[in-house]
């Protein structure tokens, strides 16, 4: 998964996509954040999957490719609609979500 915004500082891009979020019940689940040159996104609900996402610059645009992800047992079962949420919300933000 690849997620692709205008360029920008990491932590607008973060607060974007938080603001997108807004009320959801997913908002309440969902935490992001930078550390280093990684976009961290963690789901937590009956178990905790991670996904990590590497940060690369390319001319007018910030890439995050995803780089590893860790799914709980319990989520597994809703990850495809939790995939389709998330890049509804990074639309909303501004970005948009590709497969790598």
């Amino acid at each position: 998964m690849k997620i692709s915004f205008p360029k920008q500082e990491s932590k607008k891009i973060i607060s974007a996509i938080k603001k997108a979020m807004g009320d959801r019940a997913l908002s309440e689940m969902v935490d992001l954040s930078i550390e280093k040159s990684q976009m961290i996104i963690t789901i937590s609900k009956m178990g905790t999957s991670t996904l990590t996402f590497s940060k690369k610059d390319e001319d007018e645009r910030v890439f995050f490719v995803m780089t590893s992800e860790k799914i709980a047992f319990t989520h597994r079962a809703f990850k495809g609609e939790v995939t389709e949420a998330l890049a509804k919300i990074v639309k909303k933000a501004g970005g948009t979500i590709e497969e790598a």
